[in-house]
């Protein structure tokens, strides 16, 4: 006997009481962000000045990875990318 095929979209919350399909980003595109220090990882001393002193910016909109949101940012002084998780960023405006 075939059992109908059921496909499940798991929510997720986005705000206390409202259930979304997708998690929403927090920050935007072209926003200004700079990295939280802490990060568990051992850096050289150049890494981590390039790292957290500089500010980037918010170049892409990347799929959940896992539970986790990604974004893919630009240092503004180099131009270098890379990709960071949404805890690991902070806003410049919060920051100050």
């Amino acid at each position: 006997m075939n059992r109908p095929v059921r496909h499940y979209v798991r929510a997720t919350l986005v705000r206390p009481g409202v259930r979304s399909a997708s998690p929403v980003h927090k920050f935007k595109l072209g926003q200004e962000v700079r990295f939280i220090r802490g990060t568990p990882q051992k850096l050289s001393k150049e890494v981590e000045q390039s790292l957290f002193m500089a500010s980037f910016e918010i170049n892409r909109l990347m799929p959940a990875a896992g539970t986790v949101l990604q974004y893919r940012v630009r240092n503004l002084a180099t131009g270098q990318e890379r990709v960071a998780d949404e805890a690991e960023i902070i806003s410049v405006v919060e920051e100050e």
